[in-house]
């Protein structure tokens, strides 16, 4: 981005997390749970739920290998039908793609 004098400017690591983290607090979080790498996590999860292919969701997080699959997150309601397909027997498609 360019500061207010027009120069290029960088954004540092430590000022994202402390915005995620001054964010975390305002909505009644645990600061310590959150940082810039909620970044990666967040939009691995939400790409992964909104059916996004595992490939692009590498690419995109610049993974080079399936260590990605380690940051999505599985919401209440997936669980619950994960947990009810266990129970019943089902054997519906429960795997990352």
């Amino acid at each position: 981005y360019t500061s207010c004098s027009g120069r290029p400017a960088c954004i540092a690591t430590a000022d994202v997390s402390d915005a995620i983290k001054r964010a975390a607090i305002k909505t009644g979080k645990d600061p310590r749970h959150f940082g810039s790498h909620s970044l990666r996590t967040g939009g691995a999860t939400h790409m992964y739920r909104s059916g996004t292919d595992a490939l692009t969701i590498q690419f995109h997080g610049r993974w080079m290998s399936d260590a990605f699959k380690t940051y999505t997150r599985l919401c209440k309601e997936s669980v619950a039908t994960l947990f009810a397909s266990m129970v019943s027997g089902s054997r519906g498609d429960s795997t990352l793609h």
